[in-house]
């Protein structure tokens, strides 16, 4: 009986069994043996789980091919066309699971600086294996283009996702390409789904981290934010929804839309100063 893998009825942190109308539940994508019945079960299970997930995933003494092997598998879909589109600018989106992180950089408007952009945080993370075959697919030439994610493995256990993101923003890609100036401020707003009721280190659990526009003026960035918060408080009307609208100690204008015993949405104006040198060289 030991020997027979655990079902997905019940869920592994709080054992809570699944009925027939519910969804399948969510399964650790590493070891593939245990199932939760939703991601705050996952989160709270992680510490507990990945010493065990680790043994299960990795039984003999060579894990580091192995996970080597998951990352190449998965960065061969980045290839493809060279040719860039002139309308087209890259964001990089970095998450660790059973985390509260979430990042995005960008936007870049080549293809080169993206490879080199995900290179520095594979760095800063200390993703060897990550690390290693971005420096390989930038020796071997930029020759991808469209949405993808690279998987990586990280020293404590856990791993992080990178993705790919790519937006058609004419205006703002002719702006990044004309400008002679090697500095170019752009104005990203932000949609954050923060759940207020699942705390980490003292802070709300981030859901979801987005960006919804991305503007070369910081004025129509802050009237898009403004138009923005103001239909969500049209959508949830009642005494429940509060709708906060202030600018914070840098001048960026932010939202906050707190809905009761739901999850809190912000939005919010953050400058990103595009730094490309003129040099294409590769070093």
């Amino acid at each position: 009986m030991s020997s027979t893998p655990p079902s997905n009825s019940n869920c592994s942190h709080c054992n809570k069994t699944r009925t027939e109308s519910e969804p399948a539940y969510q399964r650790c994508s590493r070891c593939k043996q245990s199932f939760y019945c939703s991601a705050a079960c996952q989160r709270s299970d992680w510490k507990q789980h990945k010493k065990r997930c680790s043994q299960i995933e990795s039984p003999t003494t060579q894990p580091t091919t192995a996970t080597r092997a998951t990352v190449r598998m998965n960065l061969n879909g980045l290839r493809g066309s060279a040719v860039e589109d002139p309308d087209v600018i890259y964001y990089l989106r970095e998450s660790i699971p059973h985390t509260n992180h979430i990042a995005i950089r960008g936007p870049y408007y080549r293809l080169e600086w993206v490879v080199r952009n995900m290179a520095g945080m594979f760095q800063n993370h200390k993703s060897a294996a990550g690390l290693d075959y971005t420096k390989q697919l930038w020796h071997q030439g930029v020759d991808f283009k469209g949405v993808a994610h690279v998987k990586a493995p990280l020293p404590d256990g856990n791993t992080i996702l990178v993705e790919i993101m790519q937006r058609e923003e004419p205006d703002v890609a002719l702006y990044l390409r004309g400008s002679a100036e090697e500095h170019k401020t752009v104005y990203n707003v932000y949609d954050v789904v923060l759940d207020t009721h699942d705390s980490r280190d003292g802070f709300p659990s981030t859901q979801e981290r987005n960006v919804s526009a991305v503007f070369t003026s910081k004025d129509a960035a802050e009237a898009f934010v403004r138009k923005t918060a103001e239909t969500w408080k049209a959508e949830h009307p009642g005494p429940d929804t509060e709708l906060v609208l202030e600018y914070d100690a840098s001048e960026n204008l932010g939202g906050a839309l707190v809905l009761h015993k739901k999850p809190t949405r912000m939005i919010g104006v953050i400058p990103f100063e595009n730094f490309e040198p003129s040099n294409n060289g590769k070093s």
